[in-house]
């Protein structure tokens, strides 16, 4: 069986012009549902200010990048830190969704996370039911840690979330998934 076309996209940074088509991809319930920070409503004006905290570069290994395909955002994804270690996050725009984009630039970032730290591990995680997101985790390597409760702010309440974690030395065991979808 041969192997889908890859859909060709591009990180770049965040710019002001952002804001709009952020408010238009995430402003879906689809999309919103699954993240805990987001309001839904999403308004062009929460856009702005998201953009607004990330327009200074944090200290590596933290980053914030846009996922363009075709000129346009179609989703955003990061490394922050966070009480239990540096986190990856994301989303990509519905329409995007079935074609392992995410996994592709999850890996690329994951890849760069380790080459430019010396962390042990990487967390992430994903709200119940998101099995998608939990696809993409298996996929590059992480593996539960614990279920727990987190706020999703889209929702207004606490929602059953698991949290998972990439060490570095399974990275460094699975580097075919990394050249796999980064190519």
């Amino acid at each position: 069986m041969q192997k889908p076309a890859q859909i060709a996209f591009t990180l770049r940074p965040l710019a002001s012009t952002d804001a709009a088509r952020i408010a238009e991809q995430i402003g879906d319930w689809e999309v919103a549902r699954w993240l805990s920070r987001v309001p839904h409503p999403y308004m062009i004006a929460d856009g702005a200010e998201f953009i607004a905290a990330k327009s200074t570069p944090p200290p590596a290994p933290e980053r914030t990048k846009a996922i363009a395909i075709d000129g346009q955002l179609a989703g955003i994804i990061g490394i922050d830190r966070m009480p239990q270690g540096y986190n990856i996050g994301y989303w990509l725009g519905r329409q995007y969704w079935g074609n392992r984009i995410m996994t592709r630039v999850a890996a690329l970032m994951t890849r760069e996370f380790f080459a430019m730290s010396s962390e042990t591990h990487l967390m992430s995680g994903y709200f119940s039911g998101n099995e998608p997101s939990w696809a993409i985790q298996q996929r590059l390597g992480f593996a539960f840690v614990e279920d727990a409760l987190l706020f999703n702010r889209a929702h207004g309440k606490r929602l059953p979330h698991v949290l998972t974690r990439l060490t570095r030395a399974r990275y460094e065991s699975r580097t075919h998934i990394d050249a796999y979808y980064a190519g």
